[in-house]
């Protein structure tokens, strides 16, 4: 029984074609070491929790750059949020944004 091999489809000119895929597995284990970018608690929790964007689906992950740490209450709160973009910056833009402001203030005085 000999396997058939396929020549592999060129996806670049498709609407889309084919995104570049960065897996990094040495980025996803150093979430050990990390406390979650939106809570700031540090526990045994933390993974790297991928951005879904168009092109994205299921079994289709966006790189491994495109994600925070996050620890599991908030991955679960990301993953059932029914409105993700929301989410992100209530609970991970505004909040780093507020940081820099107060970083900026100290530095004046």
């Amino acid at each position: 029984d000999s396997a058939v091999t396929r020549p592999r489809i060129d996806k670049s000119a498709l609407a889309y074609g084919e995104p570049p895929r960065i897996t990094d597995q040495a980025w996803r284990r150093s979430a050990r070491d990390r406390a979650c970018d939106v809570c700031r608690i540090n526990d045994q929790t933390i993974v790297l929790a991928h951005f879904r964007r168009a092109g994205c689906g299921i079994g289709i992950k966006p790189h491994d750059a495109e994600g925070l740490f996050l620890c599991g209450r908030c991955h679960a709160e990301w993953d059932t949020s029914p409105d993700r973009e929301g989410w992100l910056i209530d609970n991970y833009v505004v909040p780093q944004m507020h940081r820099r402001y107060r970083g900026w203030k100290a530095a004046q005085s």
